[in-house]
């Protein structure tokens, strides 16, 4: 029987998690070796994915887009403020090298503060102290074939098969696995699928078991790697071929309850995806605009929002540019203050030039619709 639209709300949940050991990521097919969902996850072609740790407890999933930038999901760059803020101790680690995080930027759509996933806005960025020198970034895709592709899930979270769901104690290393995106929200009509009131932001896919007894949409037949993301590949980037060329056309977001109306990762369960695509011009907008000194919320101008912004954070240590540390030292104090009031009232200047560069560098790996 499938659960009707409120109950399926009901029973979501972030991927997020609290704690950090040793193991695995995502749960996967009981007949396939777990050694081919890791294998598939070194791959080149996902090497653009890295793991997010900050706060001396918190992990997630992130991808890297070059010029010292992450992508990942809203919730993860929201912060104890949902704005960001509140984050310390912040790093991506990806082929066995650590980086800093200066920033947490979650989408100006993100609305934490509600708890409303179904908006498609949990999607954000991440900023590093520096570029990653020799790693190929992701290439973004930019069109609109999602639905019944097939979707290769990368990320750190949770472990464990379909018949289990995930294991808490099995975290941290990163693997890979495929599902087809089955639905897509923005459904217009209540009475036809629960899907009603979920954003076209947002593509789902379900766990198909190889007894074809729980499955929610589409085929019933697993794919040879079907795989189900799990808490802490939040964030990771999920990718489609076409083409010839991989692009990450995905961030995941959040679980949903399937065929037996326990969230955990198990068959018959559905994740979602925030859909890359409508969020590109604002990711090239945010990757070519240089930080302003005293813009802490990252608006393009210094208003007395920064100001009030650093007032709330004032000898704070293990700070970052959000929290009103502009001149890096990791504690907000007069020094910063002296640098905001020597912006107040800037704006950020168009990055023409730049953006056109950007935009030649990288139209090879774009595919247009």
């Amino acid at each position: 029987m499938r659960p009707g639209r409120s109950h399926i709300r009901i029973l979501t949940t972030i991927l997020m998690l609290s704690s950090l050991s040793a193991a695995r990521a995502g749960t996967i097919l009981d007949n396939v070796p777990d050694s081919q969902y890791l294998a598939l996850a070194a791959q080149s072609q996902f090497s653009a994915v890295g793991c997010l740790t900050w706060n001396n407890g918190y992990l997630a999933s992130g991808t890297y887009l070059g010029n010292g930038w992450v992508l990942t999901a809203g919730h993860v760059t929201s912060g104890n403020d949902y704005a960001g803020g509140g984050i310390t101790n912040a790093s991506f680690a990806i082929n066995g090298q650590v980086y800093s995080a200066s920033q947490f930027i979650p989408n100006p759509g993100w609305t934490a503060t509600s708890g409303d996933l179904s908006k498609g806005y949990d999607i954000g960025l991440v900023r590093l102290g520096q570029d990653i020198p020799g790693l190929a970034p992701a290439a973004l895709y930019t069109g609109s074939s999602e639905l019944n592709s097939t979707l290769t899930i990368v990320g750190y979270g949770f472990t464990g098969t379909g018949l289990t769901g995930y294991a808490t104690d099995a975290i941290g290393t990163k693997r890979a696995g495929q599902n087809v995106v089955d639905r897509v929200g923005g459904q217009s009509n209540p009475t036809n699928d629960w899907l009603y009131g979920y954003s076209p932001n947002t593509m789902f896919t379900d766990f198909d078991s190889p007894n074809r007894r729980e499955s929610m949409w589409g085929s019933r037949t697993p794919l040879a790697m079907e795989y189900c993301a799990a808490p802490g590949d939040s964030g990771g980037g999920d990718f489609i071929q076409e083409g010839g060329q991989w692009y990450v056309a995905g961030v995941t977001s959040f679980l949903v309850a399937g065929t037996d109306g326990t969230v955990n990762a198990s068959y018959g369960d559905m994740a979602a995806f925030t859909r890359v695509s409508p969020f590109v011009d604002w990711i090239d907008q945010m990757m070519a605009t240089p930080s302003l000194p005293g813009d802490a919320n990252h608006d393009g101008k210094v208003t007395f929002a920064d100001y009030i912004i650093l007032e709330l954070n004032f000898g704070k240590t293990n700070a970052l540019w959000t929290d009103g540390d502009f001149n890096g030292d990791g504690r907000v104090d007069f020094k910063d203050y002296i640098i905001l009031e020597g912006h107040f009232g800037q704006i950020a200047p168009e990055p023409a030039t730049f953006a056109f560069l950007l935009s030649g560098l990288t139209a090879s790996l774009r595919r247009r619709p």
